[in-house]
């Protein structure tokens, strides 16, 4: 069995507490990993801090090239890579490559950022004071970056954060999370081979126990973390000065409008529900549909669930539903649903459960304070609920709200604005679902890694210049 260490200046195999990665699906070894202890986190961020002293000082031209190479690197080694994403974190392999291809377009996106135009000139005569004065305005790498990584998106979200951070000219050192090392722990040896720096982006595979300096430490400047919105608004609170750059999921919510085309959504929020087995950001958990729109879309709904959405082995090309990530989010999930049907729900389709494998589960008539309703399921678990009127619907969304995402299917676009307008949600998607791609909107770009440096010149300065 192969073991993996720690990325530090290299690979580290003699460092760390050994501990096994299995597979979520059927439990088989994947390999070896070393944990980090606190001493040894302690030692990766002195080593980014080193790192970030002569990182942030190569050009842009060089950094673009570094880039470059880990994206061709990422795309040389695609299968490879999407292999690995699926035997540890129980994704189905076609989506596990769909990861691997987001992870390349990260670094390719990354060195198109790396413009000329990295400052302006700002006349500051606006006040009195101001006269015969030019500012000039640059951004400069804010410090080392902390990345906090899920297990839904093991690649793909240490690539995003690391991407963007090495573009500005910040090091990196990632934390994946304990069920997925492996696939950051690549990324890490791909930076290495494209010729990365040393020590400039570092992976540390930690306890949970142990990861507090991530958030803590001064001595890091940025903190990036992709995952549940408690954790995220929590760790915030505890980051103090620091930057913080959050990606964070919930209970996503979608609305269906007696004018939509009801078997299109139904297909497609089918999909969304159960893909991954519920374990994708803005993986969508509710559904509201108009009351005049509701058979039609019950019955392609419940038909496309039970007939095209195999659940099964995550390495099968056809299966869209593999296992939830541990036995215990599986219990947790089996709880929940028996809370539910104890509190008088209606169940559609019924969970079966097979080591960590949980079928597709429908429920309705769920009461609103119970928390398969209330917080982010994370499972392959949908309610689907009927309305009548656009107002009813913006009441079930915004209680208990969607935070996040909201999607909206109608050929209204009234209705469409009447949603951003009035839903507690980041997002309001229009015809697709919660967990669409919307890249370079809120995560995906260089200002969180950078800070504004101002200099103020005087053209009127006395003296002996040249112009004296």
């Amino acid at each position: 069995m192969r073991v993996f260490g720690p990325i530090l200046d290299r690979e580290r195999r003699d460092l760390g507490d050994e501990t096994i990665v299995r597979s979520p699906y059927d439990q088989r070894a994947l390999g070896t990993i070393g944990l980090a202890d606190a001493d040894l986190l302690q030692r990766a961020i002195a080593l980014v801090r080193r790192s970030f002293l002569s990182f942030s000082r190569q050009t842009s031209h060089q950094r673009g090239s570094w880039l470059r190479s880990i994206a061709r690197e990422i795309e040389r080694r695609g299968d490879e890579l999407a292999r690995t994403v699926s035997d540890e974190s129980g994704k189905p392999i076609h989506f596990a490559r769909d990861e691997v291809a987001r992870a390349a377009a990260s670094f390719w996106r990354a060195s198109e950022l790396l413009t000329p135009e990295s400052g302006r000139l700002i006349e500051l005569d606006q006040q009195p004071q101001g006269a015969g004065r030019l500012g000039l305005l640059r951004q400069r790498p804010r410090g080392p970056v902390a990345v906090i990584c899920p297990f839904s998106d093991p690649l793909a979200s240490a690539a995003d954060s690391a991407a963007m951070a090495l573009a500005a000219g910040c090091s990196v050192l990632v934390k994946p999370a304990t069920q997925t090392p492996l696939s950051a722990l690549s990324l890490g040896r791909v930076a290495l081979e494209a010729g990365l720096p040393q020590g400039t982006l570092a992976v540390i595979p930690c306890r949970a126990q142990d990861a507090a300096p991530l958030v803590q430490d001064d001595r890091l400047s940025v903190l990036c973390f992709s995952g549940s919105a408690e954790v995220g608004w929590a760790l915030q609170a505890q980051a103090g000065r620091k930057q913080t750059r959050l990606s964070l999921s919930s209970n996503a919510a979608a609305i269906v409008e007696s004018d939509a085309d009801s078997e299109f959504a139904a297909q497609e929020l089918a999909l969304a529900a159960f893909a991954f087995a519920g374990q994708q950001v803005h993986s969508v958990q509710r559904i509201f549909i108009h009351e005049r729109g509701a058979s039609r879309f019950y019955d392609t709904f419940l038909k496309t669930v039970t007939a095209d959405l195999p659940t099964g082995d995550p390495g099968r090309d056809e299966v869209v539903c593999g296992p939830v990530i541990d036995s215990g989010s599986a219990d947790r999930i089996l709880d929940w649903v028996e809370q539910a049907e104890a509190a008088g729900c209606k169940t559609l389709v019924a969970p079966n459960r097979e080591g960590n494998l949980i079928t597709p589960t429908i429920l309705t008539k769920v009461p609103r304070t119970l928390p398969i309703v209330s917080r982010e399921v994370f499972g392959p678990v949908v309610i689907l609920e009927t309305y009548r009127g656009i107002t009813k619907a913006l009441e079930l969304v915004n209680n208990p709200p969607a935070l996040r995402r909201v999607s909206i299917f109608t050929h209204d676009i009234r209705k469409v604005l009447l949603v951003q307008e009035h839903a507690r949600t980041a997002a309001v998607i229009h015809n697709d679902v919660p967990s669409c791609s919307i890249q370079g909107t809120d995560i995906s770009e260089t200002n969180d890694f950078t800070e504004g440096s101002l200099l103020v010149l005087r053209k009127d300065s006395p003296g002996k210049g040249w112009l004296r």
